[in-house]
Order: C-alpha cells, then structure tokens, then sequence
C-alpha cells in the first residue's frame, strides 16, 4: 500500500491531466454535469521500469474538470490491486464506488468496501477515506477486522488505520480472538 503513495499522483497525472493550454469559457454548471472523458471496462496496468505496481478494474470511469481541477469518479465500482514487487505480496480494494479529487489530495471509497492487505487481514465497511500524505485510512461508520487467523474486531463508530492495516484504533470497539 505504501506504493500508493508513490505512484497514485504519477497516474492520476499520467491518464486524467488535461494537457490543453488553451482557455475555455464554459459554464461551471456544465463543467459539473458534464464530465471531460468517459472510459468503460477499463482495465488499468501500472508499471514502472518493468516493475507491476497496481492494476485498477471500473465498469465506468467519469473525469471531471479541466486544468489543475480534476475530479474522477468510479460510479460503478472498483477494484484495485496494490503489488509489493519487493515481497511480491498483494493487497486489494474493493468498492462499489469511489472519486478521487486530485488537488485536495482526497480519496473516497463507498459501499461495500473490503480491504485485504498482504498478510490476508480484512477490512470491511461503508466508507472509507485515504489521506495519501499520511498513509492513513478513516471508516468514519461501523468497521470489522478480520484477522488472518479469524479473530474479529468490530468499530461501531469507526476507525483509522495505516494504510496497510498494520496498525489501527477501533472507536466504540468489540470482538474475540482466537488463543
């Protein structure tokens, strides 16, 4: 997960920059409704120097914006699949949608999200945000971890973890371990 933050800006800036240098006077309005480009089925493979970092899968993928205000939305799902190409150990996200607001530093995923990070821990809940700078995830609404060896913890009001749920603090918690 950790090479998210390395590479997430590199593609945003690399498949949704707007590289036009020309003024164009459109009504905000229809800047909003209208998005800039539309792919469907897309299948995304990032490498870097021959190296796998992440594949992305969306049915659907609406950018927004012109210039240096770029917003990208997955109204349709995603699935993201983060690769340690030193371990090459594997962590997933699902969600059946997402946005990125790229000048905000500002990730969303939403309904029905399930992370699994590389040691095969799971992370399940409505909403979660990431703040990139801080390799920090928030579920600002009930979360359940269910560790590898299927012990379960439970946050009734939310938690926040790094991004490779290696560390965490559960709000309003409950759950059992296995001895």
């Amino acid at each position: 997960m950790v090479l998210i933050c390395k590479y997430i800006c590199f593609f945003i800036v690399l498949f949704f920059y707007n590289c036009s240098s020309k003024e164009i006077k459109i009504d905000k309005k229809t800047i909003n409704k209208t998005p800039s480009r539309i792919y469907k089925n897309a299948i995304i493979d990032f490498s870097d120097e021959g190296q796998d970092l992440f594949k992305a899968k969306a049915k659907l993928i609406l950018e927004y914006g012109f210039n240096d205000t770029v917003s990208t939305y997955f109204p349709k799902g995603i699935e993201l699949t983060f690769i340690d190409n030193k371990t090459n150990k594997k962590q997933k996200l699902f969600a059946d949608r997402a946005k990125i607001i790229a000048i905000q530093d500002f990730y969303e995923a939403s309904g029905n999200v399930k992370v699994i990070n590389a040691e095969g821990d799971t992370l399940k809940t409505s909403k979660i945000f990431w703040q990139k700078k801080n390799k920090i995830i928030f579920a600002p609404n009930s979360a359940t971890i269910i560790k590898k060896d299927n012990s379960v913890l439970t946050a009734q009001n939310g938690l926040e973890a790094s991004e490779d749920l290696k560390s965490y603090k559960l709000m309003n918690n409950s759950g059992y371990t296995n001895p």
